[in-house]
């Protein structure tokens, strides 16, 4: 449990500076007033969501060229994705 607490916290570090850093950015542009709120606000979203699954969407583009199952289910697993999920075939 020790392992995973460790795990946690270093997770929860790295996407709350993550956060701070696009928080801030979004922030500025409000303040400088040249644009709307719900850009901003949309712009701060896609950056977010784009960040936080970079290091996951290369992992499993990796496992499909490598033909990783267990990856694919793990990830699926990690991340409560409903229904089947398609595994690719190992390379010949």
């Amino acid at each position: 449990e020790l392992q995973a607490a460790d795990l946690i916290t270093q997770l929860y570090c790295r996407f709350n500076s993550l956060k701070e850093r696009e928080v801030s950015k979004a922030l500025n542009r409000l303040a400088a007033g040249n644009e709307p709120a719900e850009k901003v606000l949309s712009d701060f979203a896609s950056s977010l969501t784009n960040k936080i699954l970079a290091d996951p969407t290369a992992m499993l583009k990796e496992a499909s060229r490598m033909g990783d199952m267990e990856t694919f289910a793990l990830v699926g697993e990690i991340f409560k994705m409903e229904g089947a999920i398609v595994v690719p075939k190992k390379p010949a």
